[in-house]
């Protein structure tokens, strides 16, 4: 359908790069152009036409979403109104609010201006780095589950000939854990935390399967039975009947499977202290430094993550994990911050 000022489609145009969904051209163009000083001769819901005091320009939505600037005498359009509607819908994305007090974000990249008149926005960022998302998770499960079968093993062997002190080898199996997935975390390019979450929580339940199947190896050969007499399934079965015993206190099945969920997450909270540092690196790492910048102005001046989110979208950061990853670099850089300044 046409649309009430189609008959201005044949003077030259130029494209701002900016793109927005109808519903938004409207009420975004308006806030643009009152930040310019433009005056509105004629509003309207897909385009209108406002004046800077010296033309008349014709501001359009293209059927691709983009947002054009024409002039209404068919000649061209300066650069410098041009350039300057195009700086202003970006900011005009999101309401502008003052903060009072200072953020996390203000402490580590200084008192940003923001998104008001004192705030130079970029015409430009860096498109998101290349897509590295093709690292397949199984390497780091496959790290995580063979080094916690090994340092499981090696645990209960040593449990089983000197003294059993679980506590001291859960948290040695982290710290091993830890040090063999911080080398896959500098070595892949997965960097998400929920990911590496779930490595290291496969990895302990690993670890302490591993522990009782040596355990259950060191048993059979120490009575001399074999395998074919006493499977793994039936000492398992044998072992929670009996339940935890320590010293002469006979604890039952409860605390048995209890005593394994202790573990499991000693094990997961020390490897994950040893690791949460490297992934938080390797996640600043991922975002170009300006736009980690102007992400943080975002932040900084109140605006919600739809409203980041559709700013970012004007740069080409139109992907949905793209802008996950800024989010995710701004919170990690936050985090490094914090516990630079605890070691202090």
């Amino acid at each position: 359908m046409a649309h009430p000022t189609d008959t201005f489609a044949q003077h030259p145009e130029d494209s701002t790069r900016v793109v927005l969904l109808p519903s938004d051209f409207g009420p975004t163009v308006t806030r643009a152009t009152n930040r310019l000083g433009w005056s509105i001769e004629q509003p309207g819901e897909h385009s209108l036409r406002a004046n800077d005091g010296q033309a008349s320009y014709i501001i359009s939505h293209a059927d691709d979403g983009t947002v054009a600037i024409h002039t209404a005498d068919a000649s061209s359009v300066p650069h410098a109104a041009q350039s300057a509607l195009e700086q202003a819908l970006r900011i005009a994305v999101g309401p502008t609010s003052q903060t009072a007090v200072a953020s996390p974000v203000e402490e580590i990249f200084g008192p940003e201006p923001t998104l008001g008149a004192d705030y130079d926005a970029p015409d430009t960022l860096p498109a998101p780095k290349a897509d590295d998302r093709g690292s397949s998770p199984v390497a780091g499960f496959g790290i995580g589950v063979i080094t916690a079968i090994l340092l499981g093993a090696l645990t209960a062997i040593a449990g089983f000939y000197l003294i059993n002190v679980f506590i001291i080898f859960d948290y040695l199996i982290g710290i091993g854990l830890g040090a063999a997935l911080g080398i896959a975390i500098q070595r892949t390019t997965l960097d998400s935390s929920n990911y590496w979450w779930s490595v290291i929580g496969t990895s302990a339940v690993v670890a302490i399967i591993s522990q009782n199947f040596m355990y259950y190896l060191l048993t059979i050969n120490s009575v001399g039975i074999s395998m074919d007499m006493l499977s793994f399934g039936d000492y398992l079965s044998a072992i929670l009947e009996e339940g935890l015993i320590l010293g002469d206190a006979e604890l039952g099945t409860t605390a048995l499977v209890i005593s394994w969920v202790v573990e499991v997450g000693i094990i997961f909270f020390v490897t994950w202290g040893a690791v949460a540092q490297r992934v938080q690196v390797a996640q600043v790492e991922a975002v170009p430094d300006e736009v980690l910048q102007h992400v943080a102005t975002l932040v900084g001046s109140g605006l919600s993550e739809s409203q980041i989110r559709s700013n970012l979208a004007t740069y080409g950061w139109t992907q949905k994990d793209d802008q996950d990853d800024a989010f995710a670099a701004l919170g990690a850089a936050i985090a490094l911050s914090e516990a630079d300044k605890d070691d202090d």
